[in-house]
């Protein structure tokens, strides 16, 4: 199952509460300059980047280089690796205006404002859920800030791995399935008890052997996390009722723990769990798995009893967990292998805002020449007519009336290049002279067709498959005229259609806006729940006032239920009546 992106944060630039939203197929994010669009952009490309790159292994200078040492691993805010998101320094991205206090009561009297000196990121790609937390120093100019806390949760399996490295600290937990909340572990354990027993009572009479065999196996796993939750022994037959059970396990989450949340939870968190050049993401479920299968080191007795039995105490209960968890261990690899898939196939691509040039020759000398890089990527990527993504570039400039094809030659390999359009009349000229418009949307076509070249790859059959991507895409109506802004809803319609990709669209444009309306009514959707299930557009509209960002809401005749703020749909008609 694949799960609709997301991204939310707190205290992040102009935001200090953005509540997540999804990014469906096509998500437009429409609203006034400075309104916030570029900082949704922002955190998204920020936590893909740290979720590939961050590592263990990375220190602050400050620190010694001694991989024994324990730190916090490093939330980058100057990566550039993967995408240049050019804000550099913590102080850059922590929300500049006072929020409550966390730990202050909200009463008028007690209540306490002040700035904030950590942020917070949830975002979900399929198939997970991740959360970081991250904190520093305002006043100092740092280009990175502190993880205190990584969450990760598998959807598919119902789980969630923590790492609390404040607290020093790591939990695995057991999530409800049906309610997508923390389900007691007393509860679920009960519950399997039941069904077990009585799976077991029915094959029994029925004489199914194979039933028998493989609800005994499932029983004696069940028995095995009770005897470990309650320190029993395991060598030795315990008789439950059901009642007697649930009450038993109850009262043993009572002692100093939350019953609603599943037990194992404060693991001690070590360095010599962590693999320091592994993904940090991989290393909070490494972290895990390395507990669950290593053995303890029961202490030793110093000749205190007091503290010695206490010391034992833990060391047991810790031992209990360990074999409990290890019931639980094809899960843990199994997310382990499944976020490993996803680091490695995850591409998330930005196109950025850039100014359209006329020049006759693009050198790629020149890296800020974004016309040139991306003439040289299409180029390298050996590109040719023929496949899918020269005859889309193909199709689609003869709909933005550039041309009826195009040619790339390599003046200088990897150096210089030129772009030749044969018009209709089938006459040849450089796309330098071409209108600003015509060369801004060749490069937004070869930038598309470079992104899906890239990201397909063989499958076992030989065949050609398509990797998951997200491509976020900048202001794309610059230098278009109206009619050919519209245009863009339906290439970017065409797109999500044809491939398994998403786009993250910033734009000022009503008409792309208002095609989109048109392509909806045009669906003709059943009704509300149809509409809610497939249509590929989803429009969220930012206030200028810092208020919260809120979803544009389609009807099944295209029209929107609810309405834009002033400044956007509105002016058209308000220049009108000045007029009149």
């Amino acid at each position: 199952m694949n799960y609709i992106p997301t991204i939310g944060f707190t205290n992040f630039r102009r935001f200090a509460n953005f509540p997540s939203i999804e990014l469906r197929d096509i998500t437009v994010l429409v609203g006034g300059n400075n309104s916030g669009k570029s900082t949704i952009v922002k955190a998204l490309l920020l936590c893909v980047d740290n979720l590939r790159l961050m590592r263990m292994s990375d220190r602050r200078r400050t620190e010694g280089n001694s991989i024994l040492s324990f730190s916090k691993p490093l939330f980058r805010f100057d990566a550039s690796e993967l995408h240049d998101v050019k804000i550099k320094e913590f102080a850059r991205a922590i929300h500049n205006k006072p929020v409550m206090d966390n730990d202050s009561l909200s009463v008028a009297k007690t209540a306490k404002m002040s700035l904030p000196s950590s942020m917070k990121f949830e975002f979900i790609l399929s198939p997970f859920k991740f959360t970081f937390v991250v904190s520093g120093n305002r006043d100092e100019r740092s280009t990175y800030g502190d993880v205190d806390r990584i969450l990760i949760e598998d959807l598919e399996s119902h789980v969630r791995y923590t790492n609390d490295y404040s607290g020093n600290y790591m939990s695995y937990e057991i999530l409800n399935a049906d309610a997508d909340e923390e389900l007691s572990l007393t509860k679920k354990l009960v519950n399997d008890f039941k069904d077990a027993q009585t799976r077991l009572q029915k094959a029994n009479d029925e004489g199914d052997l194979e039933t028998i065999t493989e609800v005994t196996s499932k029983l004696d796993k069940i028995k095995i996390q009770i005897s470990s939750m309650l320190n029993l022994d395991e060598d030795k037959e315990y008789e439950f009722t059901e009642k007697e059970l649930e009450t038993e396990l109850f009262n043993h989450l009572l002692k100093g723990r939350n019953p609603y949340k599943a037990i194992y939870d404060e693991l001690p968190l070590s360095i010599s769990y962590n693999e320091v050049n592994e993904p940090v993401v991989l290393n909070v479920i490494s972290n895990i798995i390395n507990f669950a299968t290593s053995k303890g080191i029961a202490p030793k007795d110093n000749g205190n009893p007091s503290d010695y039995a206490i010391e034992m105490e833990e060391f047991s209960l810790m031992e209990g967990y360990r074999k409990a968890i290890r019931q639980d261990i094809d899960v843990l690899n199994q997310s382990k292998r499944k976020l490993s898939n996803l680091l490695n196939t995850l591409s998330v691509e930005y196109i950025s805002a850039h100014a359209a040039n006329q020049n006759s020759i693009y050198n790629t000398s020149d890296l800020n020449d974004y016309i040139a890089q991306t003439v040289h990527g299409f180029w390298r990527e050996r590109i040719a007519p023929g496949d899918v993504e020269y005859e889309f570039v193909r199709e689609w400039m003869q709909k933005f009336e550039i041309g009826i094809d195009f040619k790339i030659d390599a003046l200088v390999p990897g150096e210089a290049y030129t772009v030749s359009i044969t018009e209709e009349s089938g006459s040849v000229v450089p796309l330098a002279d071409k209108g600003m418009g015509s060369i801004q949307m060749m490069i937004l076509l070869l930038r598309i067709a470079s992104i899906l070249y890239k990201n397909k790859q063989k499958d076992k059959n030989g065949q050609f498959d398509w990797i998951t991507s997200i491509i976020v895409i900048e202001e794309p109506e610059q230098n278009l005229h109206p009619k050919m802004q519209s245009y863009l809803a339906e290439l970017f319609h065409y797109l999500a259609k044809w491939k398994d990709i998403r786009m993250l669209i910033e734009t000022h444009s009503e008409y792309l806006i208002r095609k989109s309306q048109v392509i909806v009514a045009e669906e003709k959707f059943e009704d509300d729940e149809d509409l809610r299930s497939s249509n590929l557009f989803k429009v969220y509209y930012l206030p200028s006032d810092d208020s919260v960002p809120y979803e544009m809401k389609y009807r099944t005749d295209g029209k929107f239920s609810n309405e834009f703020g002033s400044g956007f749909f509105d002016e058209a008609n308000n220049l009108l009546f000045d007029i009149l």
